[in-house]
Protein backbone atom coordinates (compact mmCIF):
# COMPACT_ATOMS: atom_id res chain seq x y z
CA UNK A 1 0.00 0.00 0.00
CA UNK A 2 1.19 3.57 -0.99
CA UNK A 3 2.19 5.51 2.07
CA UNK A 4 0.05 8.51 3.09
CA UNK A 5 1.87 10.06 5.42
CA UNK A 6 5.79 10.65 6.44
CA UNK A 7 5.32 7.85 9.49
CA UNK A 8 3.66 5.39 7.33
CA UNK A 9 7.19 6.26 4.49
CA UNK A 10 9.23 5.74 7.09
CA UNK A 11 8.16 2.63 8.20
CA UNK A 12 8.09 1.56 4.80
CA UNK A 13 12.14 2.34 4.57
CA UNK A 14 12.89 1.07 7.28
CA UNK A 15 11.56 -2.42 6.70
CA UNK A 16 12.95 -2.41 3.25
CA UNK A 17 16.73 -1.33 4.34
CA UNK A 18 16.49 -3.52 7.22
CA UNK A 19 18.84 -1.50 9.51
CA UNK A 20 18.88 1.67 11.64
CA UNK A 21 19.03 4.82 10.06
CA UNK A 22 19.60 8.44 11.00
CA UNK A 23 16.74 10.79 10.13
CA UNK A 24 18.61 12.10 6.66
CA UNK A 25 19.27 8.65 5.67
CA UNK A 26 15.37 7.38 6.12
CA UNK A 27 14.64 10.83 3.69
CA UNK A 28 17.14 10.08 1.03
CA UNK A 29 16.07 5.82 1.11
CA UNK A 30 12.30 7.60 0.78
CA UNK A 31 13.27 9.95 -2.26
CA UNK A 32 14.83 6.98 -3.81
CA UNK A 33 12.82 4.02 -3.24
CA UNK A 34 9.32 5.01 -2.00
CA UNK A 35 6.74 6.04 -3.58
CA UNK A 36 6.25 8.85 -1.20
CA UNK A 37 6.12 13.02 -2.32
CA UNK A 38 7.88 15.10 0.45
CA UNK A 39 7.98 18.49 0.68
CA UNK A 40 10.15 21.55 1.96
CA UNK A 41 13.67 21.96 2.17
CA UNK A 42 14.37 19.54 5.09
CA UNK A 43 12.25 16.65 5.07
CA UNK A 44 14.50 15.28 7.30
CA UNK A 45 13.76 17.22 10.16
CA UNK A 46 9.98 16.49 9.75
CA UNK A 47 10.58 12.83 9.67
CA UNK A 48 12.90 13.22 13.26
CA UNK A 49 10.11 15.60 14.83
CA UNK A 50 7.24 12.52 13.20
CA UNK A 51 9.03 9.57 14.64
CA UNK A 52 9.97 11.63 17.68
CA UNK A 53 6.90 12.48 18.72
CA UNK A 54 5.49 8.85 17.86
CA UNK A 55 7.94 7.28 20.17
CA UNK A 56 7.26 10.08 22.84
CA UNK A 57 3.78 9.34 22.92
CA UNK A 58 3.15 5.88 22.69
CA UNK A 59 6.32 4.44 24.34
CA UNK A 60 6.91 0.79 24.11
CA UNK A 61 3.74 0.58 22.08
CA UNK A 62 5.98 2.55 19.28
CA UNK A 63 6.33 0.74 16.31
CA UNK A 64 9.78 2.53 16.27
CA UNK A 65 12.62 2.60 18.72
CA UNK A 66 15.77 4.76 19.09
CA UNK A 67 18.47 2.61 18.92
CA UNK A 68 21.32 5.71 19.18
CA UNK A 69 21.23 9.57 19.27
CA UNK A 70 19.61 10.27 16.03
CA UNK A 71 19.19 7.20 14.84
CA UNK A 72 15.87 5.22 14.79
CA UNK A 73 15.26 1.46 14.05
CA UNK A 74 11.76 -0.47 14.23
CA UNK A 75 10.59 -2.29 17.51
CA UNK A 76 9.91 -5.56 15.71
CA UNK A 77 13.45 -6.28 15.06
CA UNK A 78 14.83 -9.20 17.00
CA UNK A 79 17.83 -8.37 19.68
CA UNK A 80 17.13 -4.13 19.13
CA UNK A 81 18.01 -2.42 22.20
CA UNK A 82 16.47 1.15 22.62
CA UNK A 83 18.33 3.84 23.43
CA UNK A 84 16.84 6.73 26.09
CA UNK A 85 17.80 10.29 24.72
CA UNK A 86 19.15 12.48 27.50
CA UNK A 87 16.58 15.25 28.21
CA UNK A 88 17.50 18.94 27.34
CA UNK A 89 16.56 21.83 29.57
CA UNK A 90 15.30 24.43 28.18
CA UNK A 91 15.61 28.16 30.19
CA UNK A 92 17.26 26.81 32.74
CA UNK A 93 17.39 29.28 35.59
CA UNK A 94 21.29 29.51 35.90
CA UNK A 95 21.70 30.59 31.94
CA UNK A 96 21.52 34.42 30.84
CA UNK A 97 18.23 35.77 29.73
CA UNK A 98 17.48 38.85 27.80
CA UNK A 99 16.47 41.60 29.76
CA UNK A 100 16.10 45.67 29.51
CA UNK A 101 15.61 48.14 32.50
CA UNK A 102 12.53 48.64 33.62
CA UNK A 103 13.19 52.45 33.71
CA UNK A 104 13.85 52.67 30.08
CA UNK A 105 11.54 49.88 28.74
CA UNK A 106 8.38 51.93 29.89
CA UNK A 107 9.38 54.83 27.37
CA UNK A 108 8.83 52.88 24.82
CA UNK A 109 4.98 51.67 25.83
CA UNK A 110 2.53 53.04 23.47
CA UNK A 111 -0.96 51.88 25.22
CA UNK A 112 -3.52 50.96 22.70
CA UNK A 113 -7.27 52.72 23.10
CA UNK A 114 -9.86 50.01 24.75
CA UNK A 115 -6.84 47.09 24.35
CA UNK A 116 -4.43 45.27 27.06
CA UNK A 117 -1.95 45.54 24.34
CA UNK A 118 0.64 47.96 23.26
CA UNK A 119 2.74 49.04 20.35
CA UNK A 120 6.50 48.85 20.84
CA UNK A 121 9.38 49.43 18.73
CA UNK A 122 10.93 45.86 19.24
CA UNK A 123 13.96 46.28 17.13
CA UNK A 124 14.99 49.20 19.26
CA UNK A 125 14.20 47.18 22.55
CA UNK A 126 16.65 44.58 21.86
CA UNK A 127 18.96 47.13 21.09
CA UNK A 128 18.99 48.31 24.47
CA UNK A 129 18.59 45.17 26.23
CA UNK A 130 21.21 42.94 27.91
CA UNK A 131 21.78 39.83 29.53
CA UNK A 132 20.83 38.65 33.09
CA UNK A 133 21.29 35.70 35.16
CA UNK A 134 17.57 34.37 34.95
CA UNK A 135 17.84 33.62 38.96
CA UNK A 136 18.47 37.17 39.53
CA UNK A 137 16.26 38.64 37.02
CA UNK A 138 13.35 36.65 39.02
CA UNK A 139 14.23 38.25 41.73
CA UNK A 140 13.85 42.00 40.73
CA UNK A 141 10.87 44.33 38.78
CA UNK A 142 13.86 46.69 38.39
CA UNK A 143 14.28 44.88 34.28
CA UNK A 144 11.82 43.28 32.35
CA UNK A 145 12.50 40.00 30.86
CA UNK A 146 12.12 39.70 27.18
CA UNK A 147 9.61 36.72 25.68
CA UNK A 148 8.90 36.93 22.10
CA UNK A 149 5.59 34.45 21.43
CA UNK A 150 4.50 33.26 17.82
CA UNK A 151 1.02 32.46 17.08
CA UNK A 152 0.17 30.79 13.89
CA UNK A 153 -3.21 31.83 12.35
CA UNK A 154 -5.54 30.16 9.74
CA UNK A 155 -8.46 32.50 9.11
CA UNK A 156 -10.49 31.71 11.84
CA UNK A 157 -8.20 28.71 13.24
CA UNK A 158 -5.34 29.00 15.51
CA UNK A 159 -2.74 26.61 16.72
CA UNK A 160 -2.66 25.34 19.83
CA UNK A 161 -0.31 23.20 21.65
CA UNK A 162 0.07 21.83 25.33
CA UNK A 163 3.14 21.41 27.88
CA UNK A 164 4.67 18.56 28.87
CA UNK A 165 6.02 18.17 32.61
CA UNK A 166 9.48 18.31 30.82
CA UNK A 167 9.61 21.86 30.70
CA UNK A 168 10.98 23.40 33.91
CA UNK A 169 8.54 25.48 34.94
CA UNK A 170 6.36 23.40 37.01
CA UNK A 171 3.11 25.48 37.09
CA UNK A 172 2.96 25.50 32.92
CA UNK A 173 3.14 21.31 33.17
CA UNK A 174 -0.58 20.06 31.22
CA UNK A 175 -1.36 23.76 30.35
CA UNK A 176 -2.26 24.75 26.96
CA UNK A 177 -1.75 28.15 24.82
CA UNK A 178 -1.50 29.76 20.99
CA UNK A 179 1.53 31.31 22.09
CA UNK A 180 4.93 29.63 21.33
CA UNK A 181 8.23 30.90 22.28
CA UNK A 182 9.92 31.91 25.79
CA UNK A 183 13.16 33.54 27.38
CA UNK A 184 15.61 34.07 25.14
CA UNK A 185 18.77 33.11 25.85
CA UNK A 186 21.45 35.72 24.97
CA UNK A 187 24.19 33.16 24.18
CA UNK A 188 21.60 31.85 21.67
CA UNK A 189 20.67 35.21 20.38
CA UNK A 190 23.66 37.43 20.32
CA UNK A 191 22.65 39.27 17.24
CA UNK A 192 19.33 40.47 18.61
CA UNK A 193 21.58 43.16 20.48
CA UNK A 194 21.93 44.72 17.41
CA UNK A 195 19.98 48.48 15.11
CA UNK A 196 19.95 46.62 11.88
CA UNK A 197 16.13 45.36 11.69
CA UNK A 198 16.62 42.88 9.47
CA UNK A 199 19.65 41.23 11.06
CA UNK A 200 17.22 40.78 14.29
CA UNK A 201 14.30 39.92 12.24
CA UNK A 202 16.80 36.86 11.04
CA UNK A 203 17.30 36.03 14.68
CA UNK A 204 13.35 35.97 15.41
CA UNK A 205 13.19 34.02 12.40
CA UNK A 206 15.54 31.35 13.85
CA UNK A 207 13.63 31.48 17.26
CA UNK A 208 10.27 30.44 15.26
CA UNK A 209 12.16 27.41 13.55
CA UNK A 210 13.40 25.88 16.54
CA UNK A 211 9.54 26.04 18.11
CA UNK A 212 7.94 24.80 15.01
CA UNK A 213 8.28 23.05 11.03
CA UNK A 214 6.32 24.40 8.40
CA UNK A 215 6.45 21.93 5.20
CA UNK A 216 6.84 23.53 2.97
CA UNK A 217 8.03 26.77 4.98
CA UNK A 218 5.75 28.97 3.25
CA UNK A 219 4.73 31.89 6.05
CA UNK A 220 4.49 35.54 6.92
CA UNK A 221 5.09 37.17 10.32
CA UNK A 222 4.47 40.15 11.39
CA UNK A 223 4.64 42.09 14.64
CA UNK A 224 1.38 41.92 16.45
CA UNK A 225 2.17 44.11 19.89
CA UNK A 226 3.34 44.05 23.39
CA UNK A 227 1.62 42.39 25.88
CA UNK A 228 2.56 43.73 29.50
CA UNK A 229 0.63 43.24 32.50
CA UNK A 230 1.25 45.31 35.61
CA UNK A 231 -1.25 44.15 37.99
CA UNK A 232 1.06 41.18 39.46
CA UNK A 233 4.66 40.81 39.43
CA UNK A 234 4.77 38.58 36.81
CA UNK A 235 3.09 40.73 34.97
CA UNK A 236 5.76 43.78 35.80
CA UNK A 237 8.72 41.05 35.37
CA UNK A 238 7.83 40.17 31.93
CA UNK A 239 7.26 41.83 28.44
CA UNK A 240 5.45 39.40 25.56
CA UNK A 241 6.36 40.28 22.44
CA UNK A 242 3.55 38.83 19.97
CA UNK A 243 3.69 37.69 16.21
CA UNK A 244 1.48 36.73 13.94
CA UNK A 245 2.24 34.30 11.90
CA UNK A 246 -0.02 32.94 8.98
CA UNK A 247 0.36 30.08 7.04
CA UNK A 248 -2.03 28.22 4.28
CA UNK A 249 -4.09 24.95 5.21
CA UNK A 250 -1.61 23.17 2.69
CA UNK A 251 1.35 23.66 4.86
CA UNK A 252 2.11 20.94 7.63
CA UNK A 253 2.89 22.48 10.80
CA UNK A 254 4.79 20.25 13.41
CA UNK A 255 6.57 20.73 16.85
CA UNK A 256 10.38 21.08 16.71
CA UNK A 257 10.19 20.52 20.34
CA UNK A 258 8.03 17.05 20.29
CA UNK A 259 9.32 16.25 23.96
CA UNK A 260 8.36 19.57 24.92
CA UNK A 261 5.28 20.87 23.02
CA UNK A 262 2.47 18.24 21.56
CA UNK A 263 -1.07 17.59 20.80
CA UNK A 264 -0.94 20.25 18.20
CA UNK A 265 -4.32 21.38 17.12
CA UNK A 266 -5.88 23.95 15.11
CA UNK A 267 -8.98 25.27 17.02
CA UNK A 268 -11.17 28.29 16.40
CA UNK A 269 -11.71 30.95 19.52
CA UNK A 270 -14.85 28.78 20.16
CA UNK A 271 -13.22 25.79 20.49
CA UNK A 272 -10.71 27.15 22.33
CA UNK A 273 -13.07 29.50 24.94
CA UNK A 274 -15.18 26.10 25.52
CA UNK A 275 -11.48 24.52 27.29
CA UNK A 276 -11.07 27.89 28.97
CA UNK A 277 -9.54 25.95 32.06
CA UNK A 278 -6.69 24.65 29.86
CA UNK A 279 -5.39 27.42 28.77
CA UNK A 280 -2.91 29.88 30.14
CA UNK A 281 -4.13 33.63 30.51
CA UNK A 282 -1.82 35.27 27.65
CA UNK A 283 -3.56 32.67 25.31
CA UNK A 284 -7.29 35.01 25.33
CA UNK A 285 -5.35 38.44 25.52
CA UNK A 286 -3.88 37.17 21.80
CA UNK A 287 -7.20 35.79 20.74
CA UNK A 288 -9.43 39.05 22.33
CA UNK A 289 -6.53 41.25 19.72
CA UNK A 290 -7.55 39.14 17.40
CA UNK A 291 -11.02 38.55 17.07
CA UNK A 292 -12.40 41.02 20.13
Amino acid sequence: MKPSTYLEAALVALRNANRPMSSREISAFIQDSVDFSMSGKTPWKTINARISAEILDHGVNSVFIRVDDGRFGLREWPDVVEHKALRRKINPVNETIAVIPRSRFLDFLKPRQGSEFFDIDYVQVFKESQGMPRVEAEETEEYVQLIPLFFVRRSDQFLTYKRTKRLPEKRLHGTRSINFGGHLQVEDFPTLFASDPDVVQQSLQRELREELEFTPDEKTVEFFGAIHETTNMFGRQHVGLVFEVRSQSAVDVNSGEPGFLTSLEFFSKADITAKKDEFDDWTFLVLDECVG
